[in-house]
């Protein structure tokens, strides 16, 4: 005989169990930073403090030749309450001829994407990026 007792999802979890959700990023090609360039969209009093905290860390970092930019707005009807928002972002050159990062270099890249969320919450700047 069949079972007949119909499947429950929540039955297959136990009352603690959280869904875990795993980041669809490729892991770097060997020489490449985590993120070359790094995005968020920021509300319009904050663009200008998110370019300036970009080159804060980077020159802190010791990073050279990056290229910060600010994007056109676009309306984000998925924060509250619905607003414009300014995509600001910073991107990392290679510093080898072979368009890739050198160790130390890699290293510096690296660490800014470690700092920099850690850095716009201390100049108390929100990514409000769809999460």
């Amino acid at each position: 005989m069949i079972n007949s007792t119909p499947y429950q999802p929540s039955a297959a979890l136990s009352a603690n169990a959280q869904p875990q959700i795993e980041e669809l990023r490729m892991p770097p090609e060997p020489g490449m930073p985590n993120r070359q360039t790094v995005r968020v969209s920021v509300a319009n009093e904050h663009v200008f403090p998110t370019a300036e905290s970009f080159h804060k860390l980077a020159d802190s970092l010791g990073i050279e030749n990056v290229s910060v930019s600010i994007g056109a707005p676009h309306f984000a009807d998925y924060v509250t309450p619905p607003k414009n928002v300014w995509p600001v972002s910073i991107h990392f050159r290679p510093d080898l001829p072979d368009e890739k990062f050198s160790p130390v270099q890699l290293e510096k890249v690296n660490r800014f994407d470690q700092q920099i969320d850690a850095e716009l919450q201390r100049n108390k700047i929100v990514d409000l990026g769809p999460q």
